[in-house]
């Protein structure tokens, strides 16, 4: 089955860089410099807007968790590791794959990864009761769920292959950190970025459909509204199943 398409969109990545919080985690960043390249001057996809600032400026703080600390080129080599491994368990461009997991590095990385693949993300909250998990996974035709061992524990009986990232870090560590080689549609931006599940009018979830042109228009208007600078932090809590978040 496939959820009902709605091209009305917030978003997660800014044309400036996201800056995401909660109590120990920031996403810290500033406005990337245009490129001559066509996919960093218009990116068409979500994903192209982080590398481009990747590109303009690798050696930014991005993101500051605990006591680790990623800049631009680390955060896009860790994404491209993942992807690489994503790739290698049979992830195509097209698929819909399930993100559960706790607000981390690895969910931001994990949403670029499968983005980088040309696939779609279907962000689930580790609060969700396992019928309603299962429910979205058979509705939005989810082929992989990216989860962790222990949350895998206690949604017993999941409907779907599963990926759990920290039995596979070692596996990841060891792949290359280059961009991922992915064969994308003639018209890679009228494809889905992610689902959002709604509750629904009928107390079922209902799946919101967004495509990668949403967004980027989106973000094409918005980007001068806020007017967030290199040196603002953004205190973001919000659960990355909830679209508000991806504002």
């Amino acid at each position: 089955m496939s959820p009902e398409t709605d091209h009305s969109t917030k978003n997660i990545f800014e044309d400036y860089t996201i800056i995401i919080a909660d109590s120990n985690i920031i996403l810290a960043g500033k406005y990337p410099i245009p490129l001559e390249a066509d996919v960093q001057s218009n990116p068409v996809m979500l994903h192209q807007i982080f590398e481009r600032t990747v590109n303009s400026t690798p050696d930014y703080t991005a993101v500051i968790f605990e006591t680790k600390e990623y800049s631009y080129q680390d955060l896009d080599r860790y994404t491209n590791r993942i992807a690489h491994y994503l790739h290698s368990r049979g992830v195509q461009a097209l698929d819909r794959v399930g993100i559960l997991l706790k607000r981390s590095i690895e969910t931001y990385a994990m949403i670029i990864a499968v983005l980088k693949l040309g696939a779609t993300y279907i962000p689930l909250d580790t609060s969700f009761p396992i019928d309603r998990i299962n429910y979205i996974i058979e509705d939005a035709d989810i082929t992989l769920l990216i989860s962790t061992e222990l949350i895998v524990a206690q949604k017993s009986a999941i409907n779907c292959p599963q990926v759990r990232l920290d039995s596979e870090n070692t596996a990841i560590a060891t792949l290359p950190n280059t961009h991922p080689q992915t064969a994308l549609s003639d018209h890679p931006e009228s494809t889905l970025c992610y689902i959002i599940y709604t509750s629904g009018s009928t107390g079922r979830p209902k799946g919101v459909e967004i495509e990668h042109r949403s967004i980027v228009n989106f973000l094409n208007v918005v980007k001068g509204i806020y007017d967030i600078r290199p040196e603002d932090r953004v205190f973001q809590e919000m659960s990355i199943a909830f679209d508000f978040s991806f504002e």
